[in-house]
């Protein structure tokens, strides 16, 4: 193990249903990154991506507090209509 380390995060995997609790433990998921030649610097810069990318802080923040079903609707609509109109002024451009 010279100069090899490996940071992981483990999360519990999203698609795991309420009426399949029989089926055993859930499963985990973890994200690896290996630091080569002592470069912890570059090792983090992608641990940070591919946790960008994961989706990991997003559903963090997500699960901080309720959100009424009303609430995540209107959101999602406002978020609609900023794509398509950033996606409108992309076309016309």
């Amino acid at each position: 193990m010279e100069n090899q380390h490996t940071i992981k995060i483990r999360r519990r995997e999203m698609k795991t249903q309420r009426t399949n609790y029989s089926k055993g433990p859930v499963k985990i998921v973890g994200l690896n990154v290996e630091v080569k030649d002592g470069n912890v610097e570059r090792a983090l810069k992608v641990f940070s991506k591919k946790v960008q990318t994961a989706g990991i802080l997003k559903e963090y923040r997500d699960r901080g507090e309720f959100v009424k079903p009303s609430v995540k609707k209107r959101l999602a609509r406002k978020e609609a209509v900023i794509r398509t109109k950033m996606q409108d002024k992309k076309d016309n451009s």
